[in-house]
């Protein structure tokens, strides 16, 4: 086997000799409340943890028993927390709302994915240099890549002010790894994902327009689920849910997680808004919302707000339509 063809053979963060350890559950918690953010302990050794003004979403995802009343309500009315998001198992088809991505394959190899993916990624792997980064590696090369896939669904976010507000803060949260896709020496893409335990999540993946063609995106996933799964440094990888944001390239993201090897898990996400809050889930609330949307394109709350009343509809008109 010639040297090219043994290099692509391995996977490139192995190759590199660097590792990665990951952080309990609590101290990375302690980490986020470092930094800022709202967090409170919850049940089954889960966490409360604020990501969006105003929200507080279960850790980790792969919680899915649903909160007891008396939890929701030590949220809305000890914690004073508007708006509470979690995901459960569905308990009728009617009740899957949302899809849950994860992967648990601890054989996981390039000859398991279609011919397409591995060409793609033997091309990356070929093109690009693949290692993990510093977090002063992202905020010093990563704006371009940042600024690049977020002008494809909210151009209103993608500005340099926007990744510094975003990537400023991990400095501090232990369990945060960023692993990079070098060409030549700028940042082509880079991959954020948070190692707890026995589990990956996979935060974010930025790329820049000019290097896509080399796969960039195929070829940094292929290695983190390659380095976290075949090597059983975790039980499980998640990829997230799918957004509640119309926007979004939903059909093309699901197609491409399943190309990559990640299953497809129907679940049911809940947003309980603050008892007090609760007519803004009416009809003409939705109304207000996206009016003041259109006022204010830029407003990254309205537009959450904007997305969790619709996804709550929705979710409501399946639930009426379900037999019985």
């Amino acid at each position: 086997m010639s040297a090219n063809l043994h290099a692509l053979s391995e996977n490139p963060l192995e190759a590199a000799g660097k590792s990665v350890r990951p952080v309990c559950l609590s101290d990375y918690v302690r980490g986020l409340a470092g930094a800022g953010r709202r967090v409170f302990p919850g049940a089954n050794s889960s966490y409360w943890a604020q990501y969006e003004p105003g929200t507080m979403v279960r850790v980790p995802m792969h919680c899915l028993q649903p909160p007891s009343a008396r939890e929701l309500w030590r949220l809305h009315w000890i914690r004073l927390s508007p708006l509470v998001s979690f995901i459960t198992e569905p308990a009728n088809t009617a009740q899957a709302d949302s899809t849950l991505y994860l992967c648990r394959d601890h054989a996981y190899c390039l000859q398991k994915l279609d011919h397409a993916a591995r060409t793609n990624i033997r091309r990356g792997l070929r093109e690009l240099k693949i290692e993990f980064l510093t977090h002063e590696q992202v905020l010093c090369s990563g704006a371009r890549a940042f600024i690049d896939n977020h002008r494809k669904f909210n151009p209103a976010t993608a500005t340099a002010e926007e990744f510094r507000r975003q990537y400023s803060g991990p400095t501090g949260v232990p369990g945060n790894v960023f692993i990079g896709a070098w060409k030549d020496h700028v940042l082509a893409a880079f991959i954020h994902v948070v190692f707890v335990d026995d589990w990956v999540n996979i935060s974010g993946r930025c790329a820049m327009d000019e290097f896509l063609n080399l796969r960039p995106n195929e070829t940094l996933l292929y290695a983190t689920l390659a380095y976290f799964l075949a090597a059983n440094r975790v039980q499980v990888v998640h990829a997230g849910v799918n957004s509640i944001d119309e926007r979004a390239d939903a059909p093309g993201l699901h197609r491409f997680k399943l190309k990559m090897g990640f299953e497809a898990v129907p679940v049911h996400r809940a947003f309980v808004l603050h008892p007090a809050i609760r007519l803004l889930s009416r009809m003409p609330a939705q109304g207000v919302v996206s009016l003041i949307r259109r006022l204010s394109p830029a407003s990254r709350r309205m537009r959450l707000a904007e997305c969790v009343l619709n996804h709550a509809a929705g979710s409501a008109r399946r639930q009426q339509k379900a037999p019985g």
